[in-house]
């Protein structure tokens, strides 16, 4: 009859090789869901921007081409009072020379400020 020994007989695994390979698959299972989550708000952060914060800017940029050629043009304001806008540099220019010709030389530099 054959004996018994000559059967290969396996051990049960060593608990410490099972520890090790459970606990770096643990380490490799949450680097890759950290890497996933960064991933996807990085991407919802840029989706969020696109989205919201480039039509608030489109709106803006309307808004303010809208007012330069406001006081950047000529229009008509009342046509029965025969009030017309003029461009800001023209109506600054004229104001400027306005002041200088109707003031008095000795108040010409006054401010209305107190100088000591």
């Amino acid at each position: 009859m054959s004996s018994d020994t000559s059967k290969t007989h396996y051990d049960d695994p060593q608990p410490s090789g099972t520890a090790l390979v459970g606990v770096i698959g643990g380490l490799v299972l949450l680097a890759l869901v950290v890497f996933a989550q960064v991933l996807f708000y990085n991407v919802q952060r840029g989706e969020d921007e696109r989205k919201l914060h480039a039509v608030q800017l489109r709106e803006l940029l309307d808004l303010q081409t809208q007012q330069m050629a406001q006081i950047n043009g000529y229009r008509l304001v009342d046509a029965e009072k025969g009030l017309a806008a003029i461009p800001i540099d023209e109506a600054i220019r004229l104001y400027v020379q306005e002041v200088a010709t109707t003031r008095p030389a000795s108040q010409a530099g006054d401010t209305g400020r107190d100088h000591p």
